[in-house]
Order: structure tokens, then C-alpha cells, then sequence
């Protein structure tokens, strides 16, 4: 049988941690593997991959962006803080589902504190993500 489809939801401060939700609304349980595979690739580059955090990103795209790409040992381009609306060939098979705004922005819109109500199954989820994602946030980039 196939894996049912998640859908994305935000929950907790700036957008963390999040849950998912599959196509009958119920809440999917946390799954490991992400933390192994963080630790997988932190010991293959010998340090913590790049953490970011999507509400620092819309605070100061020019700063995290610089910093990521440091991270990244890429260089900066000014180009990377606006683009063209419209769709990409690189979108993907999601994109008519999910990209509509993204194909019709141009940058990154500032950031916007979003109240976020949660059912009770969906609030001990976060409880239950909330120490993976300290730790991710403990180790997000600063510019």
C-alpha cells in the first residue's frame, strides 16, 4: 500500500515545529529518520549542515542568504534576492498544487507572525517535535 500524502502544517514559535497531516486530517507521527539523516550528514562534512530558519530568512533575506552561502562555501549573488514571477521548469510535479503564490512573487515578502490554532493531537505532536526542533534551532544560522 502506498504512504499516505502529507500536508505541511505550522505549529509553535516562528513557524516550528511543524507536523504534518494526511489527506483525511489526521496527524501523522513524528518519523526519526530526519534526525539520522541530519546526523548522517553532519558526520560525512564533519559539522552540523546549514540550519535555517524561514522567518529569519523573510527578516533579512540579504544576510541569511550571504550567511548560507558562507556556510555553503558558494558565492553570493544580489540576483538570489529577486527573480521573475512565473513558473519554473524546476518546480516539480507539485508545483500547480502548491506554487501559486511562490509563481507570482518576485522576492521574499517580510515576515509576518502567524497565530497558528491546533487541535489537542495536534498540539502534543509539536510537544513531541519541540525537543528536535530546539536543537535544530540551537544550531540555526545567525547573520
Amino acid at each position: 500500500p502506498r504512504a499516505p500524502r502529507r500536508r505541511a502544517r505550522r505549529g509553535g514559535r516562528d513557524g516550528g515545529p511543524g507536523h504534518a497531516v494526511d489527506e483525511q486530517g489526521q496527524v501523522v507521527r513524528p518519523n526519526a529518520e530526519a534526525v539520522v539523516e541530519f546526523g548522517v550528514v553532519a558526520g560525512r562534512i564533519g559539522r552540523a549542515p546549514p540550519v535555517v530558519l524561514a522567518s529569519d530568512v523573510l527578516k533579512d533575506p540579504r544576510a541569511q542568504l550571504e550567511a548560507l552561502c558562507d556556510a555553503l562555501g558558494i558565492q553570493f549573488l544580489p540576483a538570489m534576492l529577486a527573480w521573475p514571477a512565473g513558473p519554473r521548469d524546476t518546480d516539480g510535479a507539485w508545483a500547480p498544487h502548491w506554487y501559486t503564490t511562490v509563481e507570482a512573487s518576485t522576492g521574499f515578502e517580510p515576515y509576518r507572525r502567524r497565530q497558528v490554532d491546533l487541535d489537542a493531537a495536534q498540539q502534543q505532536l509539536v510537544d513531541e517535535c519541540r525537543p528536535w526542533y530546539e536543537k535544530l534551532y540551537a544550531l540555526r544560522l545567525r547573520a
